[in-house]
Order: structure tokens, then C-alpha cells, then sequence
């Protein structure tokens, strides 16, 4: 794609898609189209839509709602949706011009078009390299007119046009290691994946499974027993120059379970196949790296990534084995479909170990937060109030859903086991999350701020929540979040 950047007159031309907005029908824009057209909006919406072409040139006019302050994470949403617009009128370039976005409330002019472009963007993805007849994917081209703007101005929007850029490739990057299906997406061309990312701040990582077990990883090695697939641990550390010799990381885990059959505790056929997306905590963390990299960010960051699968081979672990973690903690495995939390444990020993200033994990672990908040919102755990009113001002930055979930010595007593130091199942039977999230927590070192971000729901199939998400498939959620948090900290 290219963005290129004109101060001359805003017109239209040939082959040119113009998309303006329009206020309370005032006709105040950029076109001479007539608002009377665009639909009357319904309860509840925050914009209708109108297209028209003529003589090779379209244009969509977009009508907002009323006294509304609308965020940048609007912006996205109203871009996204404008993409299907813009692929149904089969324009070659995209005029927009800079005076259009002056008329939001809570949002600066330079903010507005970069969300609208970012919203744009991001829905500019789908997986097709797995088709014998793929099509090649058209080139996009957006045209911004930025007349009216001083060149300090210019300068301003085309950092931040530049840095969406880089969002959305990093966010298909994400997607796409989420929606291959698990035979072209096992844990060693994951780690093959990790690699690819280029930067001389980056040194990628990968223990094989001799080395696991070397390193006393016996959560990660159990759960891999039963794949013929052997497990890799990933490590992507970031360290730039010009930091201290002795910098303090934060430390992003992801669970990379490329496949979860479920084990002996064998999940239903139903939908099996969408457990290829049990590695989007994973892919996510990779995606957040990517976007690090490109931006070029002055931070140390450690990404941690366990991945194997979760099959049913014939040395599989079975419901009531025993397995040790890296920290000598003992495992009581009573569902063997439970095992997220067994490789994430290990990787947070070794993240402690790190000295890591905090650590934040990510991972599709549990059903009971699709229940508890659907596909709307990531839930988020931690006992460390500062830390989660970060999670919090980044989740506004990053216009992601991140919902603070209870965390509590209640959580991690029904976590306790009956011949082991802990189950991997909880004696009661509620809560599911918070006590998932309580039974990680037992291996961070105490001293250490951690938060647990339950992906679940939010991690694919959620484009009626956010207009930019493809159809199915992944969203690549938390690539945004984890680059605004560390960006910010």
C-alpha cells in the first residue's frame, strides 16, 4: 500500500474514491453531493452511509451522530467500516482530505484521520495463501490532502500515518499465525515465524525439546507428550542501544498451543477445528514484538512463548499424573484439557527468573470468560492496583476492551491439591477464570507486579464487535494493547 500526501485543492479525478462526513445534514463538506441522500440514522448507530459514482469517480458520504465525543477507537470503527464500502465500489485510490476531520468532538483532526486510516487498514486482511487459486491481493492506495496544515502539522500526521502502518501489519501478522490451520502452524514453523522478524535490537530464542527438559520445563514437556510434534520454547528479547547494561524488562508471556485436541480429556468434535487458535495468546505477543521492532521503541522487552500441542498419542499425559514445574512446584493433572496453564507456568518461573519489572501473560485459557464477558471484552487479573490502572489508560490509548476481573485468596484455595501441590482444576466449580488466573499467579515471585489477560473470547470470531475484524478468523487482539503499554511505561 502507499500513502502519498498533496497541499494542493482537494478534487476528485478518475479511478478516485472521496469519502467526506457530513453534520446534521448541513452539506458542510468536502463534496457537492447531496446529504438529503445518506439514510436517517437508527437508534444507537454512530454513523449511516451513502455512495454514489459518476463518470469513473465515487464518493461515500457518511453522516454521524449527533453531540457525540467520538474517540479515536471511533474513528477505527467508522474507517473499518468504510473499507466494504470502498471494496464494493472498486475504487483505485482513496481521497481524503484533512478539513473532513475537523469536526469531532474529543478528538484532534490529526488523531481522527489516523484512527480512520488504522480502522481502514486493519480490515485490509484476509488469509488466502492456503487457496490453489489465490487472488493477488489489489494494492492500496490512499491520497491525503493536507492544505491548511502548517508543515510541522504534516510532519505530525505523517509519523502517525506511518506508525499505523506499521499497527496493521503487525496485527495481520498476528492474524495470520492464528487462522493457519495446525499442520501449517506447528510449534517449530511458529518459532520459524519469531525468527523471520528482523531488527538488530532482536535476538530470537528457541529451546527444543531436549533443552526443556534440561531446563526442568515440566509442565511444557508433559503437555507435549502426547504430539509427535516436538515443543519449543520461544524467547525474543528486544534491548536497543543506549539503555542500561543492566535494564530491568517487562516480560510479555503467550501460550502457543498450536493445536488443543483436548488430550485423554478429549474435547467435542464440534468446532475442533477452531482450536488452532489456541496459540493467538502467543501469536499475539509475536505481533506485539513485530510492531516494537518497526517503531523502534526505547524499551527492554522479553517475550516468552511455550508452544507445543495437546494431542492424545500414546504416551500422553493422563487425568491424575503428577507433573513438576520449573520451580519445584508440584501438579495434580485432573483435565488433561486444562493445559494452558501448564505451560504457561513454566514460562513464568523462567520469566521471574529474568528479573523482569513486570510481567504480563496472555492466553486463550478458559471458557468461563467467554461467559463471563462474551466477545466484547478481554478480562484482566491482578492483585497490583497500579498495574492495573496501566492496563486500564492502555486500553483507552489502544481502544481494545480490557475489563478488571477479582483476583482473591479464595481463588487460589480452590486451586490447591489433593496428592500435589496444586490441581489444575479447581474444587469448585465457578469462577473458572479467576481461579485459572489464580493458579498462574503461583508461579510469579511475589515481588514481582503480574497481570493475566484472558483472551478467549475476544481472540477470534468477534467482527460484530469491531468492524475492522475479518469475518471469522483471528483478531490479532492485544498486538495494539501490549505495544501502547510498553510504548507509554
Amino acid at each position: 500500500m502507499s500513502i502519498t500526501y498533496k497541499s494542493t485543492a482537494f478534487k476528485g479525478g478518475k479511478d478516485k474514491h472521496t469519502f467526506v462526513f457530513d453534520l446534521k445534514n448541513t452539506a458542510k463538506n468536502s463534496s457537492k453531493m447531496d446529504s438529503k441522500n445518506i439514510p436517517k440514522l437508527k437508534n444507537n448507530e454512530l454513523f449511516s452511509i451513502y455512495s454514489a459514482a459518476a463518470d469513473g469517480t465515487s464518493t461515500t458520504l457518511m453522516k454521524l451522530k449527533d453531540n457525540k465525543n467520538f474517540s479515536k477507537e471511533d474513528l477505527r470503527v467508522i474507517g473499518g467500516r468504510f473499507y466494504k464500502e470502498y471494496k464494493r465500489l472498486k475504487s483505485k485510490t482513496l481521497l481524503l482530505n484533512i478539513k473532513d476531520f475537523q469536526i469531532f468532538n474529543g478528538t484532534s483532526d490529526i488523531d481522527a484521520l489516523q484512527g480512520f486510516v488504522e480502522g481502514f487498514l486493519l480490515s485490509d486482511y484476509k488469509l488466502q495463501e492456503v487457496k490453489s487459486s489465490a487472488t493477488k491481493k489489489e494494492t492500496l492506495d490512499i491520497e491525503v490532502h493536507t492544505s491548511g496544515l502548517k508543515p510541522a502539522k504534516v510532519t505530525e500526521l505523517k509519523s502517525q500515518l506511518k506508525e499505523s502502518e506499521h499497527v496493521s501489519q503487525a496485527v495481520h501478522f498476528a492474524r495470520r499465525l492464528g487462522d493457519l490451520p495446525g499442520n501449517m502452524m506447528t510449534p517449530s514453523i511458529l518459532a520459524k515465524n519469531a525468527e523471520s522478524i528482523k531488527s538488530p535490537a532482536l535476538k530470537v530464542t528457541v529451546w527444543n525439546k531436549t533443552k526443556i527438559k534440561k531446563e526442568k520445563m515440566g509442565g511444557l514437556l508433559g503437555v507435549s507428550l502426547g504430539s509427535a510434534e516436538e515443543p519449543k520454547f520461544i524467547i525474543m528479547e528486544y534491548k536497543p542501544k543506549g539503555l542500561k547494561a543492566k535494564s530491568t524488562p517487562t516480560v510479555l508471556v503467550g501460550k502457543g498451543l498450536t493445536f488443543d485436541a483436548g488430550g485423554i480429556s478429549i474435547k467435542p468434535s464440534a468446532k475442533m477445528d477452531e482450536m488452532r487458535y489456541d496459540m493467538c495468546g502467543g501469536a499475539s505477543v509475536i505481533g506485539a514484538m513485530k510492531l516494537i521492532c518497526d517503531m523502534k521503541l526505547k524499551a527492554h522487552v522479553i517475550a516468552l512463548i511455550p508452544s507445543t500441542e495437546n494431542l492424545l498419542g500414546a504416551s500422553a499425559v493422563k487425568p491424575g499424573d503428577v507433573l513438576t514445574a520449573r520451580n519445584g512446584k508440584t501438579i495434580e493433572v485432573l483435565n488433561t484439557d486444562a493445559e494452558g496453564r501448564l505451560i504457561l507456568a513454566d514460562a513464568l518461573v523462567y520469566a521471574s527468573e529474568l528479573g523482569a519489572k513486570e510481567i504480563l501473560s496472555t492466553a486463550t485459557l478458559t471458557g468461563a470468560m467467554v461467559v463471563a464477558l462474551g466477545n466484547s471484552h478481554t478480562g484482566f487479573f491482578t492483585r497490583d492496583d497500579k498495574l492495573a490502572e496501566k492496563i486500564n489508560e492502555t486500553s483507552i490509548i489502544s481502544g481494545e476492551n480490557l475489563w478488571r476481573m477479582p483476583l482473591t485468596d479464595d481463588h487460589v484455595s480452590d486451586m490447591q491439591g489433593s496428592y500435589a501441590d496444586l490441581s489444575n482444576l479447581a474444587s469448585f466449580r465457578g469462577a473458572g477464570s479467576a481461579t485459572a488466573a489464580a493458579f498462574l499467579e503461583q508461579f510469579v515471585l511475589k515481588d514481582v507486579p503480574y497481570a493475566h489477560l484472558d483472551i478467549a473470547g475476544t481472540a477470534w470470531n468477534a467482527s460484530k464487535r469491531k468492524s475492522y475484524h475479518a469475518s471469522n478468523g483471528a483478531t490479532g487482539v492485544l498486538v495494539r494493547s501490549f505495544y501502547e503499554y510498553v510504548k507509554n511505561a
